[in-house]
C-alpha cells in the first residue's frame, strides 16, 4: 500500500481512510466518527498530522498518520467559526483557516511538532473568505474573497501579535466569484477558478512587488461558455504539464493542457460523480480521485501520458463527500 485517500463525510460525521493498491483497487481500511459536521481536511507531512475543521461546535480536530495511513486522534483546538479550507505557510509554522460564512481568515500557530497552540490573529471583513495559498517562501499570501470579486494579499510580518498585514486588492471580473487557487510548480503562474462564471483566471507572479499581474481567462466549458457554473475545484499536476477542473452546475471535470510558459488550453470535458465538490491528484499523477457530493461516491481515473482520464472504478462512501486528499506514504 503505497498511497491512501481520506474522505471527509460531511453529514455521516466521519472520515474514511481508503488505500490505493497496486491493482489501482480502493478498499476501506478506517472509518474515524466525529462529533460534528466534518469540513476541510489538511496534511502536513512533514509532521505526520491531518487536520480537520468541525461545525456546528467550531473546532479542528488533529490526527496523527500511522505507517499504513490510518489515523490516530491526538486532541482538538476550538476556533471561532466555521471554516471551509484550512492551508499552511511555507514553513509550516501557521494554519490559515478560511470562514465564508465568518468573512475571516484564522490564524493558528503550531508548534514543532505541528500541534495547534492559539488562535493568534484574526482577520475580518474578507468577505466570503474561500480559500487561502501562500506565494512562494512566505512571499505574501493569497486569500480570496468571493463575494466582492478580489483576491486580497496579505504579506508576512515579524510581530507577536500579528502575522500578516494587508498589501494588495487585486480584483477579478463583476459578479466572477474566485474560488481556489493553484500555482504552477515550475513558473510564476497563478490559476484562479471562478465560481460564478466558470472561468480560470491566469496571473502571472511578481515576486519582486509581491503582487499579481492578469493575463488572460478562459472558460472551462469550451462548446458552450454562456452556460451558467457553480465551479468548485482547481489542481494542477505535479509535472505542470495538465491542469483540471471540476463544475457542480454540469456535473464535469475539465482538462487543459499547460503550455511551457504557463499558457492553458481547453483540452476534453468529462461527466463525472453528481456535484464534484472536491477532487485530488495523486502525488505521482497517476490517479485523480473525485468526490460526488450528492452521489455519496468517489471516483478513480487513470491519468494518461497526454493528461486523458481513464474511469478505472467507483466507491460508495459516507454521506456528502465534501473533501478529499491522497497522501503519499513514506514507505515508497
Amino acid at each position: 500500500m503505497k498511497q491512501v485517500v481520506y474522505v471527509a463525510n460531511s453529514d455521516s460525521k466521519q472520515i474514511q481512510v481508503i488505500s490505493i493498491n497496486d491493482k489501482k483497487i480502493l478498499n476501506l481500511i478506517q472509518t474515524i466518527e466525529v462529533h460534528g459536521q466534518i469540513q476541510p481536511l489538511k496534511v502536513i507531512k512533514k509532521y505526520k498530522i491531518l487536520y480537520a475543521g468541525i461545525r456546528p461546535n467550531f473546532h479542528i480536530l488533529f490526527f496523527k498518520i500511522g505507517s499504513n495511513g490510518t489515523l490516530k486522534k491526538i486532541s482538538k483546538i476550538y476556533i471561532t467559526n466555521s471554516i471551509n479550507h484550512i492551508s499552511s505557510d511555507f514553513y509550516n509554522k501557521y494554519l490559515f483557516c478560511s470562514s465564508y460564512h465568518g468573512n475571516c481568515l484564522i490564524i493558528i500557530s503550531l508548534d514543532d511538532k505541528g500541534i495547534p497552540k492559539n488562535n493568534v490573529q484574526i482577520i475580518n471583513n474578507i468577505n466570503g473568505c474561500h480559500f487561502s495559498k501562500v506565494v512562494g517562501k512566505n512571499n505574501f499570501l493569497c486569500v480570496t474573497s468571493l463575494k466582492d470579486d478580489s483576491i486580497n494579499l496579505y504579506k508576512f510580518v515579524n510581530h507577536q501579535k500579528i502575522v500578516l498585514k494587508k498589501h494588495f486588492i487585486i480584483k477579478t471580473s463583476k459578479n466572477s466569484g474566485p474560488r481556489h487557487i493553484v500555482i504552477h510548480p515550475n513558473i510564476n503562474i497563478m490559476y484562479s477558478i471562478n465560481e460564478l462564471t466558470g472561468n480560470i483566471d491566469v496571473w502571472k507572479i511578481d515576486l519582486n512587488l509581491n503582487t499579481l499581474n492578469f493575463l488572460k481567462s478562459i472558460n472551462i466549458n469550451y462548446i458552450n461558455s454562456k452556460n451558467n457554473f457553480w465551479s468548485a475545484d482547481i489542481h494542477i499536476t505535479t509535472s505542470g504539464k495538465y491542469l483540471y477542473t471540476t463544475d457542480r452546475m454540469h456535473n464535469i471535470i475539465s482538462l487543459f493542457k499547460v503550455n511551457l510558459d504557463g499558457e492553458i488550453f481547453n483540452i476534453k470535458n468529462y461527466k463525472t460523480e453528481i456535484q464534484p465538490r472536491s477532487f485530488y491528484i495523486d502525488y505521482y499523477d497517476k490517479y485523480l480521485i473525485v468526490a460526488g457530493e450528492i452521489s455519496n461516491k468517489i471516483t478513480i481515473y487513470k491519468i494518461a501520458n497526454n493528461g486523458y482520464l481513464k474511469f478505472l472504478m467507483d466507491f460508495k462512501v459516507g454521506k456528502r463527500p465534501i473533501w478529499v486528499l491522497i497522501y503519499k506514504l513514506n514507505n515508497n
